[in-house]
């Protein structure tokens, strides 16, 4: 939010001003929302995280001057529907064009090969509801991740920026399908919670025949819970009455 203010476009920055801007910038920060790394014992960990956020902001910063964006803003408010339902959210960064093409980045801590997974199976869910909630006259925005522990941007394609590292979503699908999936998915959940419903896959437990989900209807394969976590929902532990 301090380093990318709306109207930069990045156009004047340099490596070296940046790296001394998000020095100074951390020196500030760490005495109210982290602390724990001016605990004794942290001077290696604070150097690594002062190292590759610095970084990401040139590189980050790299992107934007070279694909001719400006920053709209940092958590970006966004309202809309999905389905009937009323959503909103905070977009991490909204980039801009004078002819009003936007591009919606979600910047994440962790690595890149999880959030390319995300664009590879078409499940990229909070980008795609981001880009529904800004898309204008039908066009919706373009979308990318940014990993800051790695410093690297990956997008579904080129057009928003030409040398971010690819991930493509599959062929025959896109944001917008993915859109009408999550409204699907959403009435089918909102439905079985109306019915009184909750359902819960856990480990060792047979499910419902008679509940059946509609292929249609976005479901995690590998989504699946730990027994102990839902004792009054599944049954007690043998020999615990408490």
């Amino acid at each position: 939010e301090e380093i990318f203010v709306k109207g930069e476009d990045c156009s004047s920055w340099t490596q070296a001003a940046t790296e001394k801007k998000v020095d100074g910038l951390l020196k500030i920060l760490l005495s109210t929302e982290g602390t724990v790394f001016l605990l004794p014992g942290y001077v290696s960990e604070l150097q690594s995280l002062l190292r590759k956020l610095k970084r990401a902001a040139w590189a980050m910063a790299g992107h934007i001057r070279e694909n001719g964006w400006t920053v709209v803003g940092t958590e970006y408010g966004a309202k809309g529907k999905l389905g009937n339902q009323d959503v909103e959210g905070s977009v991490d960064l909204l980039l801009g064009k004078s002819d009003g093409t936007l591009a919606v980045v979600d910047l994440k801590w962790g690595q890149s090969k999880y959030l390319r997974t995300n664009l590879l199976e078409n499940c990229a869910i909070q980008l795609a509801l981001y880009a529904h909630m800004l898309k204008s006259k039908k066009k919706m925005p373009h979308v990318a991740y940014f990993s800051f522990s790695e410093a690297v941007l990956i997008a579904p394609d080129h057009k928003a920026f030409k040398s971010a590292r690819l991930a493509e979503i599959p062929q025959g699908e896109s944001l917008d399908t993915l859109i009408v999936a999550m409204g699907k998915t959403f009435d089918f959940r909102r439905g079985q919670l109306d019915c009184n419903n909750i359902e819960v896959p856990v480990a060792g437990t047979i499910a419902n025949p008679a509940v059946l989900i509609p292929t249609d209807v976005l479901v995690d394969p590998e989504w699946e819970s730990d027994p102990a976590e839902y004792r009054a929902l599944v049954g007690w532990e043998e020999g615990n009455r408490a």
